[in-house]
């Protein structure tokens, strides 16, 4: 699952992942040595100045574009930061107890000038990756059947129809099971979350009626693929929008 994201300006173009503590180490470090890697620390090569990079945390499942490296790593306080060899920790999460051993995998859409980077906290070798045929999207979401990684489902927005017609199918599977109420609900409003964003100017109070509906279909015996088609198409209508266009806006 998605633990967070965050997103800021690397100076330097060297960005580093682990024990804070350890940050001042990585100051002799340069380009061409990287990536680098410490007993608690990684160090990656990444986009600089020039526009701001995503840096998202997972756990298991996750995204994956190439791989930049493997580690496991020992965080002195139990905390994960994110950072530059200088100045303080952009980005602090309590990972593990302190001391403890951390399995890590770090991913990027480039190996040299990373923009968006995943960091999987103890990954599971299964990912979804970005796929330009819809064939190949549906196959490997179709693997997803845990509810506890909606996420995985939710991470793009390309082919939304499938995506969320997978959201729907994994929310129905964890409802028959009798999964806790608390877990279907953070998944619904993830998915509602993940929906406001095909378009950026709708707001919450725009989708108050959403929840509902899902709710509605999760429990009827309708396809998933064919509920998705009613939660696009009532979302178009309120939005004064076609289908089509509601689609063709969420790039």
């Amino acid at each position: 699952m998605k633990i967070s994201a965050v997103e800021f300006t690397v100076d330097n173009g060297i960005l580093l992942i682990g024990d804070d503590g350890a940050f001042p180490e990585a100051a002799g470090l340069s380009l061409e040595t990287l990536p680098a890697v410490g007993s608690g620390l990684v160090a990656i090569s990444c986009r600089q100045q020039i526009a701001p990079v995503r840096v998202e945390l997972w756990r298991h499942w996750a995204p994956m574009a190439h791989r930049v490296v493997s580690v496991d790593l020992t965080l002195s306080s139990g905390v994960l930061s994110l950072g530059e060899c200088f100045g303080r920790p952009l980005f602090r999460w309590p990972a593990s107890s302190p001391g403890a051993s951390l399995q890590l995998g770090v991913y990027a859409d480039d190996e040299v000038e990373a923009s968006l980077i995943s960091v999987v906290v103890q990954p599971d070798e299964r990912a979804i990756r970005s796929w330009r045929r819809r064939s190949e999207l549906v196959e490997q979401i179709d693997l997803v059947d845990d509810i506890g990684e909606i996420d995985v489902i939710l991470a793009e927005r390309s082919f939304p129809v499938a995506r969320l017609g997978a959201a729907v199918r994994v929310i129905r599977q964890a409802a028959a099971c009798d999964v806790s109420v608390h877990r279907i609900r953070y998944a619904i409003e993830s998915t509602v979350e993940w929906m406001r964003w095909l378009r950026r100017d709708t707001s919450k109070g725009d989708l108050a009626w959403l929840s509902p509906l899902f709710d509605q279909l999760v429990r009827s015996r309708m396809p998933a693929d064919s509920a998705a088609d009613v939660i696009l198409d009532r979302l178009a209508d309120s939005l004064a929008m076609s289908k089509s266009e509601l689609l063709d806006a969420r790039w």
